[in-house]
């Protein structure tokens, strides 16, 4: 950070790191194929983009109600018309009136339904077209939406204990802690001694695990069977993958088809989903090779999960938005301090 503080000449930065993009002069965004500028920080440009978003649902549903009042008057007018040319009908048959004079109110009645007809289909025209613009000036929504199942922890449940310098820290119902340190000082040593029953200790075997690298799928099995075999019935899976943003046909393919982002959704399904769900979940580094969209959706899947989180990691952005309880730190190998 300080070198680039300090850096003279002109610096483009292509980075998922929030810290480092807030402290550049302008934000370039590829979207769409479109490359735009704007003239701030990541924070702000995040913050023009959800308001602009905001405005365009309004719009949206702005929109969407003009068409279904337009849909309502049609439907209205026709049922008039209908009406009018069941009393047009019968005053034919009666013969209330010269068969030449009630030709000529028959045409005119026809004229006038016509033109009420285009004026109303003109109106409904334009207010799909409106409805159509607004939902363009739309982003797809990419939000993880997870339903689980109850993963069983009462606040008073000891889940784990993690070694400290002065005794072990208790994780203690849903608890979430984080726990920080500077590169090298052996967090993920300590996380797989803590796995392996080598440190510290796991006091329940319904554990979910996402390493730094996730390099353990089948790459030719489906995404469908690679998920459902943690447990989960394939038809209540099918189901809930559509809310990791994995729908349709997409489930069939094979894992090594996928993109990283589809793969760390997958990998993120299997862990979240499996059956029963996991008590504890433990993460290491998880937003190292992720992308800003797969950080928006792995925090959305946690905030949902209600089971004890420990995630190892430097990215203060991410671990901000997680409602941590503790922060841990390591200043030395293989034991924690209480951050400070």
């Amino acid at each position: 950070m300080d070198v680039i503080a300090e850096w003279p000449g002109t610096l483009v930065v292509v980075s998922h790191d929030v810290a480092l993009l807030n402290r550049m002069d302008n934000t370039a965004e590829l979207h769409n194929q479109r490359l735009t500028s704007f003239g701030g920080p990541y924070r702000q440009w995040r913050a023009y983009v959800d308001n602009e978003q905001a405005a365009a649902a309004q719009a949206v549903a702005a929109a969407e109600q003009t068409v279904r009042i337009q849909r309502r008057l049609r439907a209205q007018a026709e049922t008039k018309l209908a009406r009018r040319n069941r009393k047009a009908q019968k005053d034919y048959t009666n013969s209330r009136a010269p068969k030449i004079v009630m030709n000529n109110w028959a045409a005119s009645a026809e004229v006038s339904a016509g033109k009420l007809r285009t004026g109303l289909d003109e109106k409904a025209a334009a207010a799909a077209d409106a409805l159509q613009e607004a939902e363009a000036r739309l982003r797809s929504d990419e939000h993880i939406r997870v339903d689980f199942g109850d993963p069983d922890v009462p606040a008073s449940r000891r889940i784990a204990e993690l070694p400290g310098v002065r005794g072990s820290f208790v994780v203690m119902g849903p608890e979430r802690i984080a726990v920080v340190g500077r590169n090298g000082i052996g967090k993920t040593r300590l996380l797989d001694d803590l796995l392996a029953g080598n440190a510290g200790r796991l006091l329940t075997d319904r554990i979910g695990y996402l390493p730094q690298r996730i390099d353990d799928l089948d790459e030719q099995a489906s995404v469908l069977d690679t998920v459902a075999a943690t447990g989960g019935d394939a038809a209540l899976v099918r189901t809930r993958l559509a809310r990791f943003l994995l729908r349709g046909d997409s489930v069939h393919r094979p894992v090594g088809t996928l993109s990283g982002g589809e793969r760390f959704r997958v990998a993120l399904a299997r862990l979240l989903l499996a059956d029963p769900p996991p008590q504890l979940i433990v993460l290491d580094e998880p937003t190292n090779n992720l992308d800003l969209a797969s950080v928006d959706q792995l925090v959305d899947a946690l905030r949902a999960y209600r089971g004890a989180v420990i995630v190892v990691s430097h990215d203060d952005e991410f671990l901000a938005r997680l409602d941590l309880d503790r922060t841990l730190s390591m200043r030395r190998p293989g034991v924690l301090d209480e951050a400070g």
